[in-house]
């Protein structure tokens, strides 16, 4: 087991625009049972708007996470945690790492077969660091190389 959370490209504004729906259901789709995304790029209450927005795209057994990437000063970051009741030792606890499946693609990403159970990646058994492992990245390190 390697992962649980999945995460959006970067700060968006709204959730409710269709390529984040898409972009949040295509993780969930994998079997990612934890969804991320980035807020503190606009004023609290907004934010508050997109996290209700996201949180509303979840089924069953699904969790949202956030992430704000340094961007609060200190009484911001006190207003969001108050406002948002955050269980600081809970997060801590997690231990799951940040994915982007979809991104970086054909270097990016998992090797070819790899499979989402439980809302965790299996990671195969392949020798070295698995360069070889992903078809197309190998392919595009080949032609490179030369």
């Amino acid at each position: 087991m390697h992962s649980t959370a999945s995460t959006a490209k970067g700060y968006r504004k709204t959730i409710t625009d269709g390529s984040d729906r898409r972009e949040m259901h295509s993780h969930l789709d994998q079997g990612y049972t934890v969804a991320k995304m980035k807020i503190g790029g606009a004023p609290l209450a907004e934010d508050l708007r997109r996290i209700e927005a996201a949180l509303s795209e979840l089924g069953p057994g699904q969790r949202l996470a956030v992430g704000a990437n340094g961007r609060f000063d200190l009484p911001t970051a006190i207003a969001y945690g108050e406002t948002l009741s955050l269980n600081i030792a809970a997060g801590l606890g997690l231990g799951g790492n940040e994915l982007y499946p979809d991104l970086f693609q054909p270097i990016g990403g998992f090797p070819d077969g790899v499979e989402v159970k439980e809302g965790h990646d299996t990671l195969p058994e392949v020798p070295g660091i698995g360069f070889e492992a992903k078809a197309a990245r190998y392919r595009e390190l080949k032609s490179v190389a030369g």
